[in-house]
C-alpha cells in the first residue's frame, strides 16, 4: 500500500476462531463501549506465533506482545474482543480501521478490513480476523509511534477506539 510515511504498511486478513481470554499486558490498550463491546489492541513481533498460541492453548494464553520494534523488523496489530451485537441471523458485523502516527505526529491510514462476521462466542474473547503489519527499514523510521484501531459494530451501530504505543529502535 503506497504511503508517504517511511514505514511500510500492509494489511493482512487472517482468520482465527477461538474463545480463550487473554491476559492484560503493558503493550496493549483496552476499552469498553456502550452496548457491551470490549476490545484490546495488542502489538506483536510474531503474529503467526501469537495466533498459534491463541488457537492451541487450553488455558488463558501468555501471548507474545511488545511495545518495541527493531529496524529491519516488523510489528503487527491484533485485536481481541467480545460483546459484538448479533444480527437476526446470529452473526456479528465488526469492521476495523487501522491508523499509525509516526514520530512526526502525522497520522497515516494503515487499511481497513472485516474484524468479525461470524456468530459471537458468548462472553468469551475472540481473536479478530484482521491485522495491520508495520515494517521499519531506515534510520528515518526510528522513534515513537501510536497505533490506532477504530472498531465499528455495524449491527449495534457503535464504535470503539483503541490505541497503543510502539517504539522503533536500532
Amino acid at each position: 500500500m503506497p504511503t508517504s510515511h517511511p514505514a511500510c504498511l500492509a494489511l493482512a486478513a487472517l482468520t482465527a476462531l477461538t474463545s480463550l481470554p487473554a491476559p492484560a499486558h503493558a503493550a496493549e490498550n483496552s476499552a469498553s463501549g456502550p452496548g457491551g463491546l470490549q476490545a484490546r489492541l495488542l502489538l506483536t513481533a510474531d503474529e503467526k506465533a501469537l495466533r498459534h498460541i491463541w488457537e492451541t492453548s487450553p488455558t488463558p494464553p501468555r501471548l507474545p506482545v511488545t511495545d518495541r520494534a527493531r529496524l529491519g523488523a516488523s510489528a503487527s496489530t491484533v485485536i481481541i474482543f467480545k460483546g459484538c451485537a448479533p444480527d437476526p441471523a446470529g452473526h456479528c458485523d465488526v469492521d476495523v480501521e487501522f491508523e499509525v502516527a509516526g514520530p512526526d505526529g502525522k497520522a497515516q491510514n494503515a487499511g481497513s478490513a472485516k474484524l468479525w462476521s461470524a456468530a459471537p462466542l458468548g462472553q468469551k474473547f475472540m481473536l479478530g480476523a484482521a491485522s495491520a503489519t508495520l515494517a521499519f527499514h531506515g534510520e528515518e523510521d526510528l522513534g515513537s509511534y501510536t497505533v490506532r484501531a477504530r472498531l465499528s459494530d455495524r449491527v449495534a451501530q457503535r464504535q470503539l477506539e483503541l490505541s497503543a504505543p510502539l517504539r522503533v529502535e536500532r
